[in-house]
């Protein structure tokens, strides 16, 4: 999920696991942007560039779905999901309006 400056999140503080100083797995996990909002129970990676979080990873669904094994997004409307770079990757954007 990628994350714009407006990103909020909400976290179990004793549940963090520091992969580096940019990347930290949180065990449960609730973020809310401009795409909507996704509850990750069982867990998801946040990855920080240049001080802020850039984007939110969570195990992929077996197609573009809105949910996966321990977590649900809520998309508003105007945004999709989407494949991303490899076959087994997806991500959300906003949809084009013709």
């Amino acid at each position: 999920m990628p994350a714009s400056e407006d990103v909020n999140w909400n976290f179990d503080p004793n549940g963090l696991i520091p992969l580096s100083d940019d990347s930290v797995v949180y065990t449960s996990l609730r973020i809310t942007d401009a795409w909507g909002i996704l509850e990750a129970s069982g867990g998801g990676l946040m990855v920080r560039e240049k001080d802020r979080i850039r984007r939110v990873v969570v195990p992929a669904p077996a197609n573009a779905a809105l949910s996966g094994d321990g977590w649900k997004l809520e998309l508003k409307p105007g945004f999709k999901v989407v494949p991303g770079a490899r076959r087994e990757h997806f991500t959300v954007e906003h949809e084009v309006q013709r």
